[in-house]
């Protein structure tokens, strides 16, 4: 059914609402009309969708376009084509093809904004900040295009049961189901786990400065030693007391999963790296975790300023496949950790250990 078909469907709708059109039954009750039969939003779309290559998601400040070559996994083009998390890009291609109309809505562009439905262009019924344009084609140029709006909610439960939609060239609006929630923002589309190592598996982290191996701290966890069993730190004095959640065990929580908050190609970062992670699990599985802390320098460049790393897998036996998992998702790449996480990685002996006792009389030295 083209747009058509829809603006007619609509056209009777609204006639037969407008009129209150009330018959009475054989036993004189009054019957009203019955709801519109819904009808397919994007029809023709379930034939090609398999092998649909470009989808573009556009808001009036933001684009995401997200492709593949063939049937080979969905990239988000911002990201130099990092791979997309492809369940959400599955949820969406699912939900897409099964859009059906529940009732029609406004079809005045002055009340296009109630809804969402306006679109991010100025010449498409007015600029519409909250409006998402969803495009999406295949190499054989079929095509589909909706404006999605704001999500509706089930009055009694509460739960996203449909969405507001708008096809581009048509002047009505519509309420549909099922739901449909989309972002033109790139990072929600790709997947923010790195790396995700259990912390019971780790026998050893240890955190080196750039040039300074004597300033290195090295927390080791022996293989079959219990789960409450101390972390053994080495790079601190003998008699020095941790701070609070400064253990290897807090270090290694953080790799569970590590999280990214941006990422691009590897090759971009040209420095050399201002610290190292090194990382040992019981099966023999090892990670080096190169860290950059890229200044803010005022000028347009690949990476943001922030902390950035690397990460290379090495592996015997049973962790060799492991290993390889991991070079292969994370090779060609470098990501942006936030600042938190960054700090515990780059630790030096002084950050995690208390100040000493002050001598009597004298004033306590402030905690580093």
């Amino acid at each position: 059914m083209r747009t058509t078909s829809l603006g007619l469907l609509a056209l009777v709708t609204v006639i037969a609402a407008a009129g209150a059109i009330l018959l009475p039954d054989n036993g004189g009750s009054i019957v009203p009309p019955a709801p519109p039969k819904p009808v397919s939003v994007l029809p023709g779309l379930k034939d090609w969708i398999g092998n649909a290559d470009d989808l573009i998601l556009r808001t009036s400040v933001n684009t995401v376009e997200l492709t593949r070559q063939g049937q080979a996994p969905w990239t988000v083009a911002q990201k130099d084509n990092y791979p997309a998390d492809p369940a959400k890009v599955a949820d969406l291609l699912k939900r897409l093809p099964t859009l059906e109309t529940v009732a029609p809505k406004t079809a005045d562009p002055k009340l296009y904004r109630r809804l969402d439905v306006g679109g991010p262009d100025a010449h498409d019924h007015g600029d519409d900040p909250q409006s998402t344009l969803l495009s999406l084609k295949d190499s054989a140029k079929h095509q589909a295009a909706l404006v999605i709006g704001k999500v509706h909610s089930d009055a009694i439960s509460g739960s996203d049961d449909g969405a507001y939609v708008r096809q581009p060239d048509a002047a009505r609006s519509w309420l549909a189901k099922p739901s449909l929630q989309v972002s033109a923002q790139t990072l929600d589309w790709i997947d923010p786990t790195i790396v995700d190592i259990d912390p019971a598996t780790v026998t050893s982290i240890a955190l080196q400065p750039a040039g300074a191996a004597s300033a290195s701290l090295t927390f080791s966890h022996p293989a079959n030693a219990a789960a409450a069993t101390p972390w053994h730190v080495e790079g601190i004095p003998a008699s020095a007391k941790l701070k609070p959640g400064d253990s290897g065990a807090d270090l290694a929580a953080l790799l569970h999963p590590l999280h990214l908050s941006d990422v691009g190609r590897s090759r971009r970062i040209t420095a050399k790296p201002d610290a190292m992670v090194h990382v040992t699990t019981k099966d023999g599985l090892q990670l080096a975790i190169s860290i950059f802390k890229l200044p803010d320098t005022k000028k347009p460049g690949p990476f943001p300023t922030g902390t950035w790393i690397e990460l290379q897998a090495d592996g015997s036996g049973a962790a060799a496949a492991r290993a390889h998992d991991i070079d292969m998702k994370t090779g060609p790449w470098a990501y942006k950790i936030d600042d938190d996480t960054a700090k515990q990685l780059t630790e030096s002996a002084a950050d995690i250990v208390e100040a000493p006792p002050a001598a009597p009389g004298k004033t306590p030295a402030a905690a580093q």
